[in-house]
């Protein structure tokens, strides 16, 4: 999925076995779920907005599963809690000879199974950027006033 300097709006559920990729320079917006594609979610280029608004303003969400991977240079843009699937992964990838990073702009709260930066497992916690309420402040990979929660959540059993 490319375009190059337009703003595409995707409001169909997509399925497949081969992942998507999102490249060239302009936005696309999927305000449907992709939880069906089995391969990993690419952003090789350009934005890919996780929600759009539908023709009465009201929020239609983007959904992703997998594992999504923000190239240096791209941005995944979340605008909705429901971002990420059970289980999601997100890999942000920099790139150490050029000033680019894979960057994250939270417009709302998400959660993601694992988050992984320039090939490093991060440890459990709240992120986002100083317009956020996350406890580890990034404002190289993040902005927005959303926080991600990235981890297993810790589960309680109560014996009796």
């Amino acid at each position: 999925m490319g375009n190059w300097g337009e703003t595409g709006v995707v409001g169909c559920s997509l399925a497949g076995t081969a992942g998507l990729v999102k490249g060239g320079s302009g936005t696309i917006a999927l305000a449907a779920s992709a939880e069906r594609v089995a391969g990993d979610v690419r952003v090789a280029g350009g934005t890919l907005a996780l929600g759009a608004p539908d023709s009465e303003g009201a929020l239609r969400p983007g959904r992703l599963a997998g594992t999504v991977s923000v190239e240096a240079g791209s941005r995944l843009f979340v605008r909705n809690e429901s971002a990420f699937a059970a289980g999601a992964r997100l890999s942000l990838n920099d790139r150490d000879w050029i000033p680019s990073v894979g960057h994250v702009r939270l417009e709302a709260d998400a959660e993601v199974a694992r988050l992984t930066i320039a090939g490093a497992i991060m440890p459990n916690g709240y992120y986002g950027s100083s317009d956020s309420a996350a406890d580890i402040v990034d404002d190289v990979h993040f902005e927005g006033p959303g926080v991600l929660w990235a981890g297993i959540r810790p589960t309680m059993l109560i014996l009796k």
